[in-house]
């Protein structure tokens, strides 16, 4: 009954102010106040005395508010059982702007160092499939995955990567359905957690190496224990394993 009864000496006073904004509406003029002599002034500016700029722009502005926002506005706030204000009622009826999306990042491609270059070269020997802008002697080169689903036979790199969950699981994919046997992939270091889940059904070797501005380097295939002599001098190798289900695999 009390928040009733301020709720409804709220709703008064807006009301009152609300027609006072809109008999201000019509008779306020631009333009500055005047003394004519001390103790008077000449309201040029259609302002009655006693009301200050701010409080006329404030009336007029909860004057313009459509009837029935503000009577939406008063209901909202018997609903959630707080005390209605003119502030309160200009926001209420302010249009709401929809939040922009922040740009996402652009991913920044995993560049290989040429050290590491040379040792997935050394582990994957003859390399039939290229993915990337990477200089290193290959069979053919695909653009992109799309490129690499078409041609994928033997041993691929994929360099240049960006997107870590996409590469690992279609390349994945494309060995447990036999169409290459050994696979290594620049994965950037800027990666979420949701990768994890991509590694687990590998099974994947990583190799993680100190340095930040290096890619993690992971490998799929049967050369996992060649993979882990080679770069073990780069950083720590990860030997994930996990049950995989489709075609056994050596």
């Amino acid at each position: 009954m009390a928040f009733e009864e301020l709720l409804r000496l709220a709703v008064f006073r807006l009301e009152v102010e609300r027609e006072l904004g809109a008999q201000l509406a019509q008779v306020v003029r631009s333009g500055p106040r005047r003394k004519l002599s001390p103790g008077m002034t000449n309201s040029t500016d259609g302002i009655p005395d006693g009301i200050t700029r701010n409080q006329s722009a404030a009336y007029q502005k909860l004057a313009a508010i459509p009837e029935e926002v503000f009577r939406g506005y008063v209901e909202k706030s018997r609903e959630i059982r707080k005390v209605p204000s003119s502030a309160g009622a200009r926001r209420f009826a302010r249009p709401s702007t929809p939040r922009r999306a922040s740009p996402r990042k652009r991913p920044v491609p995993a560049i290989i160092p040429d050290a590491l270059l040379e040792a997935c070269v050394r582990c994957l020997g003859d390399i039939d499939v290229l993915v990337g802008n990477t200089k290193v002697k290959a069979s053919k080169r695909a653009a992109g995955l799309s490129g690499l689903a078409t041609a994928a036979r033997g041993s691929v790199l994929v360099a240049d990567g960006v997107d870590a969950a996409d590469e690992l699981s279609t390349v994945a994919r494309l060995w447990l359905s036999g169409r290459i046997n050994e696979a290594i992939v620049a994965l950037p270091r800027d990666i979420d957690a949701s990768w994890w889940a991509t590694v687990r059904p590998g099974p994947w070797s990583l190799c993680i190496p100190p340095d930040r501005g290096a890619p993690i380097i992971a490998h799929i295939g049967g050369r996992a224990h060649g993979f882990a002599l080679v770069f073990a001098a780069f950083g720590v190798v990860v030997d994930v394993r996990a049950q995989v289900t489709g075609k056994a695999r050596a």
